[in-house]
């Protein structure tokens, strides 16, 4: 099984790999969302695909996601935020990107 990180789940390319992890469950496990600014779309992802990480690019963001989540008993989500985060797939993972 791969597991995958997603940076930039909220664009087209990664809208696409989430419906491909979907249809695949025995292939793929997501571990991580990253989302950058888009917090209503990735709140929304976070709720649909259960991810062990989302990311947010600010702060507050974060913070209200987590609270959000937690509120909703996905509080087994950790939220984080900021450049730090990006990237940072633990070993043995695929991380899918799209740069323009």
């Amino acid at each position: 099984m791969k597991r995958i990180a997603i940076l930039g789940s909220t664009g087209s390319i990664g809208r696409s790999t989430l419906d491909v992890i979907e249809k695949n469950p025995d292939r793929f496990e997501l571990l991580t969302m990253a989302a950058g600014s888009n917090y209503d779309s990735a709140l929304e992802q976070a709720r649909r695909w259960k991810p062990k990480v989302l990311s947010l690019a600010s702060e507050q963001d974060a913070e209200k996601a987590s609270r959000q989540l937690k509120a909703e008993g996905l509080g087994h989500i950790e939220v984080v935020h900021g450049q730090a985060h990006r990237g940072s797939a633990p070993p043995k993972q695929t991380a899918v990107t799209h740069r323009q």
